[in-house]
C-alpha cells in the first residue's frame, strides 16, 4: 500500500516521534511510505531507509496567507504522492489535510495527540475542526476521554491506540541513583514547570543534596530562568534544554514530575516509568496519566495546579526508599503493556478495517 503521513514538523515532540516510528513500522511491513512536513525537512528521529520526507515548506509570517498556503500546498502533497491512504497527526495539520482532500477525496486517518478541550487556542480551527473533522474515514484517539469530547457519529468510526514506550532497558536497578529529580517537555504554559519549581523550593532544605534538572526549550525559557534566578535556586535547578541522550541523562534520576496542565498520553512520563524512575503526574485531561498510573501502585497522581499535593507526594518518594522501590519496580511493566510491537498490531488492524469500510 502507498501511505503517506502527515504533521507540520519532525523536531522534539512526542507525536513526531510517535508517526515516525508508525512509519518504520509501515515501511517494514512491506508499504511504501512517504512523510509530508511543512517546515525544513529536518527530523530528530531515525528513519528507515526508503522512507521519504518530502518538504512543502509554508510560509508563516502572516496567518490568513498561512492559511490558504497550507491548503494549496496540502492539495499539491495529496497530488504527487497520490496514495491509497493518508493519515495525519496534531488537530492543525488533520484541519489542513481534510481540506486538501477536498477534491481529491483520499481515505484519510487523522489522529488527536493532545486535549481537544484546551487544543488548539484559537477558536476559529476549534470552529472548522467541528465542521471539517468528519469528513475523516477515521480517527484514532489515545485516551477514552479524548474521544468522548467528539460527536457520536465520530466516535462510532474511531479507535483508542495508547502510545508505544520505545525504551527496552532490560535492567535498570544495577544503575547507580542520583540524587536528581527530573522534568522533562516543552517550556510552554502548558507544562506547568513553575509549580514543580515551586514545590522544590519548599522541600529543598529536607533534602539538601538534591537538585532538580528541567529538559525541554521553549517560549518560556527566558521567564522560567528569571524565575529560578529571583528565587535564588539557580544553584540547585538547571534548566538543561534539548538533549540527544535524554534516556542516558535522566536513567537513575530519584524522580520524574510531570506538572502539566494537560497532556495527552505523556511519552515523556511513559519512558521515565520504563527507565525505573520513580513518578509523580498530574491527574490532567484528557486521561493519558490516569491510563498509565495507578496511585500508589506504579507512581502517585496529584490534582492539577496543586502545589501542597505536590510536595507531599514528592517527600513521600524521596523520603521512603522501600516505597520508591517498589513504584519504579510496578512502573517498568509499562515496557509490556506499551510495547511498541503491540500498538502497532493495534495500528495495522484499524488501518484494515478502515481501508475495507471505504471499500464496501
Amino acid at each position: 500500500m502507498n501511505i503517506t503521513l502527515m504533521i507540520y514538523g519532525l523536531c522534539g515532540g512526542g507525536a513526531e516521534r510517535v508517526l515516525v516510528n508508525l512509519a518504520n513500522k509501515l515501511s517494514e511491513n512491506g508499504n511504501v511510505v512517504k512523510i509530508i512536513v511543512f517546515d525544513e525537512g529536518q527530523s530528530d528521529y531515525e528513519l528507515q531507509k526508503g522512507i521519504d520526507v518530502v518538504s512543502y515548506k509554508t510560509n508563516t509570517s502572516n496567518k490568513l496567507f498561512t492559511f490558504f498556503s497550507m491548503i494549496i500546498n496540502m492539495r499539491r502533497a495529496i497530488l504527487d504522492t497520490n496514495p491509497d491512504l493518508l493519515i495525519s497527526f496534531l488537530t492543525t495539520t488533520n484541519i489542513y489535510a481534510l481540506l486538501g482532500n477536498l477534491l481529491h477525496n483520499k481515505t484519510i486517518i487523522i489522529s488527536e495527540r493532545n486535549d481537544p478541550n484546551q487544543d488548539p487556542e484559537q477558536w476559529y480551527y476549534r470552529l472548522l475542526r467541528k465542521f471539517i473533522y468528519p469528513l475523516a474515514s477515521g480517527f484514532v484517539f489515545q485516551t477514552n476521554d479524548a474521544k468522548k469530547y467528539f460527536s457520536k457519529n465520530i466516535q462510532n468510526r474511531s479507535t483508542v491506540i495508547p502510545n508505544p514506550v520505545f525504551i527496552d532497558l532490560i535492567d535498570n536497578f544495577h544503575i547507580e541513583k542520583k540524587n536528581t529529580i527530573v522534568c522533562v517537555g516543552r517550556l510552554e504554559p502548558q507544562k506547568n514547570q513553575k509549580m514543580l519549581i515551586d514545590a522544590f523550593e519548599i522541600i529543598k532544605d529536607d533534602f539538601p543534596d538534591f537538585s532538580l534538572d528541567i529538559y525541554g526549550d521553549g517560549s518560556l525559557r527566558t521567564e522560567l530562568q528569571e524565575y529560578i534566578n529571583n528565587k535564588s535556586l539557580q544553584n540547585i535547578v538547571t534548566l538543561k534544554g534539548r538533549v540527544k541522550n535524554l534516556h542516558e541523562q535522566i536513567i537513575g534520576a530519584s524522580l520524574f514530575v510531570l506538572p502539566s496542565n494537560y497532556e495527552g498520553m505523556s511519552n515523556a512520563l511513559m519512558e521515565a516509568m520504563a527507565l525505573g524512575i520513580p513518578c509523580i503526574s498530574t491527574d490532567c485531561p484528557i486521561g493519558g496519566s490516569a491510563d498509565l498510573i495507578k496511585n500508589n501502585v506504579n507512581g502517585i497522581l496529584i490534582a492539577v495546579n496543586d502545589v501542597d499535593q505536590l510536595i507531599c507526594a514528592m517527600r513521600k518518594i524521596l523520603g521512603n526508599k522501600d516505597f520508591s522501590t517498589k513504584l519504579a519496580t510496578e512502573a517498568t511493566k509499562v515496557k509490556t503493556t506499551n510495547n511498541i510491537s503491540n500498538i502497532y498490531i493495534e495500528w495495522d488492524e484499524y488501518i484494515k478495517k478502515v481501508i475495507s469500510n471505504e471499500n464496501k
